[in-house]
């Protein structure tokens, strides 16, 4: 079974390399939306990351603020979905 450990890494270096250019200390408690690191067309980028790299669609009922906060609950979500 796959932890949330397993999504974070990826996603972090994703989100600083195509929105952040390279330069961030982003860590898996940043409030990603509140702190605008990224916005919400970021975000439709993240996800279409997400559904390539590990396969796993996100479905728009659980795209909310609280499932979206920080790195540490997207892999929360993701492992919620593959289970």
């Amino acid at each position: 079974m796959l932890t949330a450990d397993h999504f974070i890494e990826p996603i972090r270096d994703y989100i600083v390399e195509h929105h952040l250019d390279g330069q961030a200390d982003l860590d898996r408690r940043t409030p990603l939306l509140e702190w605008g690191v990224i916005d919400s067309f970021a975000l439709t980028d993240v996800l279409a990351f997400v559904e390539d790299e590990f396969d796993v669609a996100v479905p728009a009922e659980e795209l909310t603020p609280e499932n979206l906060r920080d790195l540490e609950t997207i892999g929360t979500l993701l492992c919620r979905l593959e289970a």
